[in-house]
């Protein structure tokens, strides 16, 4: 898979404390809601103003190439830091390595991405599509969080 020039090379946090995924960037979503909802975070309450469908990209180290990680209910905070919650990525089969510093699925061997651990963050190097116009549907899918593998020419979910 190529990254073409609408593509970002950012980084996430990967927050074993957080429940939701956010994201900074409404540009970054591939369906998205506009809503108003005030959160509670530790220390302090934040709100979001809507939320939507992510891909994110990460590099398959054991493959070398790029999977399609689809990340949805992800919520659009523009003064936060895009956070990757871990706990909603269990969920889903992955763990973390702390002696490689890799995350990796449970259910494929061959679904592995290196962390960075820099002043106590973990993050996760990813590439994110940004999207020119965005949807503003009330419409609910019953799409969850997932993990594409590409093998051999062939998608795979992991």
């Amino acid at each position: 898979m190529s990254i073409s020039n609408r593509r970002v090379v950012t980084k996430c946090i990967l927050d074993t404390g957080a429940s939701v995924h956010v994201v900074n960037n409404i540009k970054y979503f591939k369906s998205f809601t506009k809503h108003s909802k005030l959160l509670s975070v530790p220390g302090h309450t934040t709100r979001s103003e809507g939320q939507g469908t992510l891909i994110i990209h990460l590099y398959n180290t054991a493959l070398q190439l790029y999977d399609k990680l689809v990340l949805t209910d992800v919520l659009y905070i523009p003064k936060s830091s895009n956070l990757v919650s871990y706990s909603r990525l269990r969920k889903i089969g992955f763990e973390i390595n702390t002696a490689n510093m890799q995350l990796y699925s449970t259910e494929n061997t061959h679904c592995t991405y290196n962390l960075k651990f820099t002043e106590g963050v973990m993050t996760l190097p990813c590439v994110i599509k940004q999207y020119n116009k965005q949807t503003s549907s009330g419409q609910r899918t019953a799409e969850t969080d997932h993990l594409i593998s590409r093998t051999f020419s062939t998608f795979v979910l992991c």
